[in-house]
């Protein structure tokens, strides 16, 4: 889970490794600027960010993590390359668990 890795991160951006079987991090961090500068237009990647869902009820208020992950395909991967998507989606699909939201994004404005 990311809050187990580091309490202090509270994003991890993934892409397929050279060796097609496995996810390499290209980055983790705290700051959405950060998270969203790390998606390339030539790359299939995958990127969960973590942000606090509250709950107000009555007199109580709850505060839980929420993971949101992003399924990305840059506007320049080539229509063979998209392929790695189904793969890398499956690594990453079984390395994030409870997502909340998972968002499909060709260009960071869609994020």
């Amino acid at each position: 889970k990311l809050q187990d890795r580091d309490p202090g991160v509270r994003w991890l951006v993934t892409k397929l490794a050279d060796d097609k079987k496995s996810l390499t991090t290209v980055g983790s961090g705290t700051d959405w600027d950060t998270f969203v500068s790390c998606f390339t237009p030539d790359e299939c990647m995958w990127g969960v960010f973590a942000v606090h869902g509250v709950d107000v009820r009555n007199s109580v208020t709850s505060t839980r993590l929420k993971p949101i992950q992003v399924n990305w395909v840059g506007p320049n991967v080539k229509a063979m390359q998209r392929a790695k998507a189904i793969e890398g989606g499956r690594l990453f699909g079984s390395l994030a668990k409870g997502i909340a939201v998972s968002v499909d994004a060709e260009e960071q404005t869609d994020l």
